[in-house]
């Protein structure tokens, strides 16, 4: 007889079984996603387990993205190359978005040069500068969707 179901076990980092268990966990945690998903325990705990053969099938995906999950669409962003950022349209108008990336900017300009000052970009530098890009990177997809959303008139 094999080793005991552990529902628990870390993944490897950038896997899809990673991605699953972020997404249970960003959708309520497994109890939740056994109702919503009208799924066995068990079954919603091989989703994530590393060891298991079974997958999450599509449709259980989308239904945690639905649930407010972001993992998924993270991980597929990153397997493309790319950096997800959701799209939501935002209540504030385009001008004020559009200022507010443009200050996010300067200040992203002036962390670099501050963190590249000595030649070396430690770790807090970094992970300070890739929140920093985050920021910037949501900031103009905020001001892009308003903007596309065509409610501004402006």
């Amino acid at each position: 007889m094999g080793s005991p179901f552990r529902p628990y076990k870390p993944a490897a980092k950038a896997t899809p079984k990673a991605a699953i268990a972020g997404a249970i966990s960003e959708a309520g945690g497994p109890k939740e996603v056994v109702l919503r998903m009208k799924r066995r325990r068990s079954v919603v705990y091989a989703y994530s387990d590393p060891d298991h053969a079974t997958h999450a099938p599509f449709d259980v995906v989308c239904a945690l993205v639905e649930a407010g999950a972001r993992a998924p669409a993270e991980h597929l962003a990153a397997l493309a190359g790319g950096f997800f950022t959701p799209g939501e349209v935002p209540q504030e108008r385009f001008t004020a978005l559009f200022a507010r990336a443009a200050r996010q900017r300067g200040a992203l300009e002036a962390d670099a040069l501050a963190a590249l000052e000595d030649g070396v970009i430690d770790g807090s530098e970094r992970g300070a500068l890739v929140e920093s890009i985050g920021a910037q990177i949501a900031a103009l997809n905020a001001a892009r969707t308003r903007l596309l959303s065509g409610e501004d008139g402006e």
